[in-house]
């Protein structure tokens, strides 16, 4: 006792008997003491509340609200006599403060978010008082709204959920709910904000924003959806079909895998590792070839928290701030970001294209209420249904979804769209912001713009307009789909070497390579194949009418046994300009078949190298050459 009163204040020695005295049971300290037995802060007590307190450290092993009651309220009541004798509380003050009860025992700590609460713990805030940058509301409204979807989850085995809201402006989270009240069975302990999980197509919006600064591609420009394969890797749509060709904005609001696989093979994936990681992703930790084209369709794990900061740089950077705040759950901390790699405007016509993005259930018809919010969002789905993500931002809001099994079970309808999505707009509907997004007033090009493929207009494209783009669309290449062609009197297609020029005609075409053709026309009913070739000039002729779809150019296949044993067969693919046209099949020298309309051919084929020729009525040849490994 000398040695505390000759090191320390009065006051500071009561500081440390107020955080460390005894109150009872496990209770230690008064600010602990205060939530256990009232659920407030100290300072929020009444004269009642604050006396019993101040008497329980006398015995707190013997006397504490549910153990010797009435004795304690004699102490306290003691101690409030004292109190008005000496003029501390005035007489009413007193006698309401007698009639207080006393609480029937301690009860359980806050846990309105118990995973933050774990972080600080254990961080450099242990054992220090914290001021979050939480709201109280919104931490509650976010707890009750996902206990109520997650009952409902719980019937379709999916036991888990997280949910991250920040204000757009500022980077602080107004609330964090790490997982769901559900069983430690379930692994309720787990924070999922902090869980490396995969992101399914959660990370497409940064390749299309970059290619936009890259000038691979305008928000309009034609990409390519057909069947790809790149060893061994074949990606494929979430809804098992193909487009043909798709505008690059389309392919985002669609989420379509092929269009994108091929960009990011376009983009470079060793580049785009770098780009997430500049972005902030530290979870990355492995080479991008252990990736490979994969990780923008999930293939590799991030944080939820990590991911919501992406998108909320990528908001911030695109309504044309000056300076990015990354998100942040303390008060008193305004961090900054030191730089985003891609550019504002880049940013601003992802925000416009992920507005476009079709909303699930009631808010399909958002458009239809003048009142109606404006949120860029997207979903993503992990390989396997294992996670199901939505992310939103509105002009004041970020908020992320997660749901999905802590121990990584798949569900069926563990799918973005139909599980994370709603539960998204059910919060948006909470958290309205008031404005809508304006452009700001980035730098711009006016570009000419080919209507049919989306590309910088070539002189050969047939209707042309004007559209406003990012500095780097000047980089990007003319159309490369249209062309001119001569034609005859009889629509068919002639050249000077067999044509008097007096007969022939200019056009400009639209043409797709037979792949993307095959399929766009599907489609596109008023596409129009080249006409064919005038019989005076077939000679002359160099037709580009065949495309091999499978196998691709030096294809190494492996052909797994059938489920009865029996080998396998290669399923061969080609894309015809004119499909009715019958292709003749052959395989080192040997006839395999003809096929009309569907040029699809099965055939077993034995271990090792093989030439495979295609030749159609016409006399149009193609050779393929590509190797079995096994079978």
């Amino acid at each position: 006792a000398l040695r505390l009163e000759l090191r320390y204040s009065k006051k500071e020695i009561l500081n440390l008997y107020a955080s460390y005295a005894p109150f009872g049971g496990n209770t230690v300290g008064l600010e602990t003491a205060a939530w256990r037995y009232f659920s407030a802060q100290p300072d929020q007590l009444s004269w009642g509340e604050t006396a019993m307190l101040a008497v329980l450290p006398n015995q707190p092993s013997l006397i504490y609200p549910g153990k010797q009651d009435s004795l304690l309220i004699k102490k306290r009541n003691r101690l409030l006599t004292k109190l008005h004798e000496q003029g501390t509380i005035d007489f009413t003050t007193y006698d309401l403060a007698l009639q207080e009860a006393i609480p029937n025992r301690p009860g359980p700590l806050p846990q309105l978010a118990s995973h933050l609460l774990g972080k600080i713990n254990h961080g450099a805030s242990r054992g220090k008082k914290f001021h979050s940058s939480l709201r109280f509301d919104a931490q509650v409204l976010v707890n009750k709204t996902l206990e109520s979807h997650h009952q409902r989850l719980a019937l379709d085995q999916i036991h888990n959920a997280a949910v991250l809201i920040a204000e757009i402006k500022t980077g602080k989270i107004i609330a964090y709910k790490g997982n769901t009240q559900t069983s430690s069975e379930h692994q309720n302990q787990v924070d999922i904000i902090r869980s490396r999980r995969s992101p399914g197509s959660t990370l497409k919006p940064f390749l299309y924003a970059s290619s936009l600064d890259e000038g691979l591609i305008m928000t309009t420009s034609l990409l390519p959806d057909i069947p790809t394969y790149y060893q061994g890797f074949s990606p494929r749509n979430f809804s098992l079909d193909y487009s043909g060709a798709i505008p690059a904005n389309q392919a985002l609001t669609r989420s379509l895998n092929i269009p994108f696989v091929q960009l990011l093979h376009k983009y470079s994936y060793p580049k785009f590792n770098l780009l997430l990681e500049q972005i902030g992703f530290t979870s990355l930790d492995r080479s991008p070839d252990h990736y490979g084209l994969s990780i923008i369709l999930g293939g590799a794990e991030v944080t939820l928290f990590e991911l919501a900061n992406a998108y909320l740089l990528l908001t911030q950077k695109g309504q044309g701030k000056e300076q990015l705040h990354p998100l942040t759950y303390q008060e008193s901390i305004y961090r900054k970001a030191s730089s985003f790699p891609i550019s504002g405007p880049a940013c601003w016509h992802t925000l416009e294209t992920l507005l476009d993005v079709n909303r699930p259930g009631e808010e399909s018809a958002w458009r239809s209420f003048q009142n109606s919010q404006q949120i860029a969002w997207k979903t993503g789905t992990s390989f396997g249904f294992k996670d199901a993500w939505a992310i939103g931002v509105s002009t004041e809001y970020l908020i992320a979804v997660w749901v999905g099994n802590a121990d990584g079970e798949g569900r069926p309808n563990i799918i973005g769209s139909k599980v994370a999505a709603p539960i998204l707009f059910d919060l948006f509907n909470h958290f309205k912001s008031q404005q809508n997004f304006v452009a700001p007033n980035f730098e711009l090009k006016d570009i000419m713009v080919c209507d049919q493929s989306g590309f910088k207009a070539s002189d050969h494209c047939e209707k042309t307009h004007r559209k406003w783009m990012i500095p780097a669309a000047i980089n990007h290449p003319q159309c490369p789909y249209h062309q001119v062609i001569f034609i005859n009197n009889q629509e068919e297609r002639v050249i000077v070497n067999c044509e008097s020029i007096d007969q022939m005609e200019s056009s400009k075409w639209f043409v797709l390579p037979p792949a993307m053709a095959n399929y766009y026309r599907k489609r596109h009913p008023d596409y129009r194949p080249l006409p064919p070739w005038s019989i005076a000039c077939k000679a002359y002729a160099r037709p580009n009418n065949l495309e091999m779809i499978y196998p691709g150019k030096d294809s190494k296949l492996f052909i797994p046994l059938e489920l009865d044993g029996q080998p396998g067969k290669v399923v061969f693919e080609l894309a015809h300009h004119l499909p009715n046209q019958k292709v003749y099949w052959h395989l080192n020298d040997q006839y395999l078949g003809q096929t009309q309309a569907q040029h699809q051919l099965a055939a077993w084929i034995p271990q090792g190298s093989h030439h495979l020729v295609v030749v159609d009525e016409l006399g149009e040849r193609l050779v393929k050459q590509f190797t079995v490994l096994s079978n």
